[in-house]
C-alpha cells in the first residue's frame, strides 16, 4: 500500500512510460469500497476484469479504497497499480485526485458515487465519470422485500410489483450524475431504458469475461452436486437456508443414493459450516466445503452445479464459472436471468420445488441431455461473455465518450438539474461529517 504522500507524488499529471516505450494515452482512477476479491466473489472476479483490460491497453491505473491493506491491494501492486486508502469524506482525496486528473473515474457501486462523485466533479471536472453498477442494487432489494413480504419466485422473476423506493431513487439519481454507467446484463439495461427512460446514451453492457474455456472432464468422470457463493451475499444465504430447510430432501429423491451436494463460498458463517456435525435428516449427504483456492479446478469434478437462487439481480457468476468448468446447471429464472436464456440453455431451469428437483434428476441422469447442456453453456460464454469482444466495446465505448463528454453533460438534463439542486447539499453533508470526525 502506497501512502497518501506517494500516491500525490505519482500523480502530476505526466503519462507513465509502458515497458513498450510508447506513452500510456490514459490515466484511469478506480474507487472501490473493498479491494477487488476475485477468488471470493463475482463482484470482485469483475473487478479483476476491468483491472486487466485496462492494464492490457497500457493504461495508467490507481485503485483506491477505504478498506485497509490486504493481499488483495498487494496483488494490484504487484502487477503496478497505484493503490491509496481514503475514508469517505476525506478532505485529502481532493488534493490526491485534482493532482492526479484521471481521464476515467469509476465507481464501484453507487455509494462509492455519492461519497466521492461530488469531489470529483469539483476537483477533476474533466474526468469521465463511470458508474460501475455491479448489478442494479434497487432491484435485488426489492426482490428481497417481496420475497419476505409473501411474493411468488414467478412474480419476482417477471417484476410484478411495485419498485419504486428510495434506494431505487438514488441509485437512479447517481446513474442520471454520471457520464455513463456499466450495467452488467442487457436484462438490466433494457429495464433501466424502457422503465425508468434513462437514455440509451448513458448505458453500457460489460458483463463478466472469460477466455475460451479449455477442454474439460466428461459426464462419466464426474460426480455430485455443487453449489458456490460468497456467504455474504444475501441471495447466496437465501439458497443456502432453502436447501437446508427442505429443498435438498426434495432434490436428493430423485438422485442415486450416494450422490452429494456440496456447498463451496468464502465466508461461510458458524451455523452453516455446523450442519456438518449435524446428523438430522434435512443435511443428509449435505456437506458445507467452504473456501477453495481453485474454485474453476474444484467446479469441474461436480455433474450438476445446483443455484436455487430466489431473488438476486445482474449476472450469477456462480453459474458463468460453472460453464467455464464444463458444468451444466440447475437454477430458477432468477438465476437465468441475464444469463443468455433461451430453450436451448446451458442446464435446465425449475419454478418450484416440484420442477428443480425433476430438472436435477433429469442432468444428473441423462448422458445425452447433460452433453447438449455443456455444449450450449461453453457457446453462451463464447457468445456471450467473450474478453475480446467485451473488452473491445468497453474501450471503444469509454474513448467515444471522453471525446464527447462536454456535449453529451449538456444533453442529459436530468443529470445536470441533479448536479445543481444535490451538489451543494451533498457537499455540505460530506463536510459536515469531515468535521465531525475530526
Amino acid at each position: 500500500m502506497r501512502s497518501y504522500q506517494k500516491a500525490a507524488d505519482l500523480a502530476d499529471g505526466s503519462r507513465r512510460v509502458s515497458p513498450s516505450g510508447m506513452r500510456s494515452p490514459f490515466k484511469v482512477l478506480i474507487i472501490g469500497f473493498v479491494w477487488p476479491e476475485w477468488r471470493s466473489s463475482a463482484a470482485g472476479f469483475r473487478d479483476q476484469n476491468l483491472v486487466d483490460l485496462f492494464l492490457g491497453q497500457g493504461w495508467d491505473l490507481t485503485y483506491v479504497s477505504g478498506a485497509l491493506p490486504n493481499t488483495y491491494s498487494q496483488d494490484l501492486e504487484k502487477r503496478g497499480v497505484q493503490t491509496a486508502q481514503f475514508v469517505a469524506n476525506d478532505p485529502r482525496f481532493d488534493a490526491f485526485v485534482a493532482e492526479l486528473k484521471p481521464d476515467f473515474v469509476i465507481f464501484d457501486r453507487f455509494v462509492i458515487e455519492e461519497q466521492f462523485g461530488w469531489r470529483v466533479q469539483q476537483f477533476s471536472p474533466d474526468s469521465v465519470r463511470i458508474l460501475d453498477t455491479i448489478d442494479l442494487h434497487f432491484l435485488r432489494r426489492t426482490r428481497q422485500r417481496g420475497l419476505e413480504a409473501g411474493a411468488s419466485l414467478d412474480d419476482l422473476a417477471t417484476l410484478r410489483f411495485d419498485l419504486h423506493s428510495a434506494a431505487t431513487w438514488r441509485e437512479l439519481a447517481s446513474i442520471l450524475r454520471c457520464d455513463m454507467t456499466l450495467v452488467i446484463s442487457d436484462f438490466e439495461a433494457d429495464l433501466l431504458n424502457n422503465q425508468f427512460r434513462i437514455s440509451s446514451s448513458l448505458i453500457e453492457t460489460y458483463r463478466l469475461c472469460y477466455p475460451n474455456p479449455p477442454p474439460r472432464p466428461g459426464f462419466d468422470e464426474r460426480r455430485h452436486l455443487a453449489w458456490i457463493g460468497n456467504f455474504r451475499h444475501a441471495p447466496n444465504g437465501d439458497a443456502c437456508e432453502w436447501m437446508a430447510g427442505g429443498l435438498w430432501q426434495t432434490v436428493r429423491e430423485r438422485l442415486p443414493s450416494d450422490t452429494e451436494l456440496h456447498l463451496y463460498g468464502a465466508y461461510p458463517p458458524r451455523e452453516v459450516m455446523a450442519w456438518n456435525k449435524q446428523r438430522s435428516t434435512k443435511h443428509e449427504r449435505l456437506k458445507v466445503m467452504g473456501p477453495v483456492e481453485d474454485h474453476i479446478g474444484a467446479l469441474e469434478r461436480y455433474r450438476v452445479l445446483f443455484a436455487p437462487l430466489r431473488f438476486g439481480a445482474g449476472i450469477k457468476g456462480k453459474i458463468s464459472d460453472a460453464w467455464f468448468a464444463g458444468l451444466p446447471v440447475v437454477t430458477t429464472m432468477m438465476g437465468a436471468e441475464g444469463m443468455g436464456y433461451c430453450p436451448e440453455w446451458g442446464g435446465l431451469v425449475g419454478t418450484d420445488e416440484s420442477e428443480l428437483s425433476q430438472a436435477v434428476g433429469r442432468l444428473y441422469t441423462d448422458k445425452d441431455l447433460w452433453q447438449a447442456c455443456a455444449d450450449r453453456g461453453k457457446e453462451i460464454l463464447e457468445d456471450f461473455f467473450s474478453i475480446q469482444k467485451n473488452g473491445k466495446s468497453l474501450i471503444a465505448r469509454m474513448q467515444k465518450t471522453q471525446i464527447e463528454r462536454v456535449t453529451m453533460r449538456r444533453e442529459n438534463f436530468l443529470g445536470e438539474m441533479l448536479w445543481h439542486h444535490s451538489l451543494a447539499s451533498t457537499r455540505y453533508f460530506g463536510r459536515w461529517l469531515e468535521l465531525k470526525g475530526r
